[in-house]
């Protein structure tokens, strides 16, 4: 498998890559993508051509062949958009993601599983939405298949939201949960059973 080369020159504002031509196009792809994101309206979407290295598609998931750079619109500081960051990347286990603040983007590799959960993810929680309703994803198969996302209502202080965060990681045995303080969400994976469980429990404590 081929490495990628990658030399920085902050006097002079480049970027040198060596690698394969696959590589090279994704390399050119992510910089357009992230240097200059108004210019280009629409999805920023990668798929990686067959031809190039990926992780070989009898692992669970398939190939991880999608890259996907996303632009927040309400997470405006670095801290808002670190933690945004932290939910999406770890919910579902997209290890190659990263931030860039200077254009408040997000750039991640995955499977195509993984990264339809990490759009619906990224969707939801940065429309910092507390309207009434079910957030809820439901993985194909397996029974650590629900991801939710709850949005407290009287949690007033940072405290108290990781309070109650705490309280339902231990009663619900829930090991993938997450809080968003901006929009004081606190996002899960588990079963239907704990998912039911932590929503009891979210209702009787925001109060």
């Amino acid at each position: 498998m081929a490495e990628t080369e990658v030399t920085i020159d902050d006097a002079r504002r480049t970027v040198t890559l060596r690698g394969t031509a696959g590589q090279i196009a994704l390399g050119e792809w992510l910089v357009d993508a992230l240097d200059k994101p108004g210019q280009n309206p629409g999805t920023r979407e990668y798929r990686l051509p067959e031809s190039e290295p990926a992780r070989p598609a009898w692992a669970p998931g398939g190939r991880d062949d999608v890259v996907r750079v996303f632009y927040p619109k309400h997470a405006e500081t670095p801290r808002e958009i670190q933690e945004l960051a932290v939910v999406v990347r770890s919910i579902y286990g997209v290890f190659r993601l990263f931030t860039y603040s200077a254009t408040r983007a997000m750039a991640l590799r995955g499977t195509a599983d993984q990264i339809a959960v990490a759009e619906w993810l990224f969707n939801d929680l940065d429309k910092q939405s507390q309207n009434p309703g079910t957030h809820e994803y439901r993985l194909p198969g397996g029974g650590d298949d629900v991801v939710r996302v709850f949005y407290l209502m009287h949690a007033a202080t940072a405290q108290r939201l990781q309070q109650i965060a705490t309280e339902v990681r231990s009663m619900a045995e829930i090991r993938r949960l997450f809080i968003y303080n901006a929009p004081r969400a606190v996002a899960m994976r588990g079963t239907a059973a704990q998912i039911a469980l932590a929503d009891r429990l979210i209702q009787e404590r925001d109060r």
